[in-house]
């Protein structure tokens, strides 16, 4: 009889653990991190840029790659520059400079190229930014890993360490410095699902989004990664301002919404661009500061000693 009763205290033990399962909502999917596979890479390795930029941000993107061949001349495999409207005159010098290439973007979208305004002040920009994602991917599709880049960067020292860090964990991301719940419109949200129980997290006030403007990535985020949000760019609509962020129009952050959402769905590191950061090199956690290698030039008073300076042009 004692025996009889304990079985029946197991059977009854092994029910109510599987009904609290089932109640159980699963983060599992959500709480494992991403581990793309690591790429071997040698101290050789060429290094591949891709930004991109239109007549008016012309002069920004020479100083992009004056400072790139300033401090990285030798380890650079190549310079993809995207067309998103130069001028004749523009596009000749940019094909006389030494590792550079000029691309064009591939639409996606009729508007993908058409100027729009992103806030109330009258400011202009092209596409609502939806080209970022499909340059990013025509640039992976050329190359085994990249470094995309705004043209309103450029860089203060050599880039070797983070390369290093996108070959040894599978990408480089840093953090805007504001949530992903201030700069996202009500067609996201619903369009990713985002009030669900298990994705409501991403729009806590404490989850910081991704930059998108500086993102190192290899082919292993094609697939997870980056080719979900070059999809989006076939309807325009996932990166339009439609007024309903929570502070409103003018507030939408386009591409970085939709490149903060799928990088947090997948559990991937988004370290601060305004604190310490830590990459992954060669197995081990090293400090590295994207601040102190990487700069905005509106934050830069004197340009002097940049513009072009330092680019190799080809002789002809």
């Amino acid at each position: 009889m004692k025996q009889k009763s304990v079985s029946y205290f197991f059977l009854f033990l092994i029910l109510f653990v599987q009904m609290c399962a089932a109640k159980r909502p699963s983060y599992r999917g959500l709480l494992r991190k991403y581990q793309p596979t690591q790429q071997h890479v040698s101290s050789t390795s060429p290094f591949y840029i891709c930004t991109s930029a239109d007549s008016g941000f012309f002069s920004h993107l020479i100083n992009l790659i004056n400072s790139l061949h300033k401090f990285n001349f030798d380890q650079i495999g190549q310079i993809a520059v995207f067309d998103l409207g130069f001028t004749r005159k523009q596009i000749q010098e940019l094909k006389s400079i030494k590792k550079v290439s000029v691309y064009k973007v591939e639409l996606t979208h009729p508007d993908l190229l058409k100027y729009f305004r992103c806030n109330n002040n009258g400011r202009m920009r092209r596409g609502w930014y939806a080209w970022k994602p499909v340059v990013m991917k025509q640039a992976l599709d050329m190359f085994p890993y990249i470094l995309y880049m705004d043209a309103g960067l450029m860089i203060l020292k050599p880039l070797d360490e983070l390369f290093r860090h996108i070959h040894c964990h599978g990408y480089l991301f840093a953090g805007c410095g504001h949530s992903i719940k201030w700069m996202t419109p009500q067609h996201v949200i619903k369009t990713f699902d985002l009030p669900a129980e298990d994705r409501c997290w991403i729009l806590d006030e404490s989850t910081e989004g991704v930059s998108g403007g500086f993102m190192g990535l290899t082919k292993n985020m094609y697939d997870s990664f980056l080719l979900p949000v070059y999809k989006l760019s076939y309807d325009i609509r996932h990166f339009v301002d439609d007024g309903t962020t929570p502070n409103g129009f003018g507030t939408a952050r386009h591409d970085q919404v939709l490149f903060s959402i799928q990088a947090r769905l997948l559990g991937l590191d988004v370290p601060s661009w305004y604190t310490q950061g830590r990459v992954l090199i060669n197995g081990a956690r090293k400090p590295c500061l994207c601040r102190d290698i990487v700069i905005r030039m509106a934050h830069v008073v004197d340009l002097s000693s940049y513009n072009r300076q330092y680019i190799r042009y080809i002789r002809g």
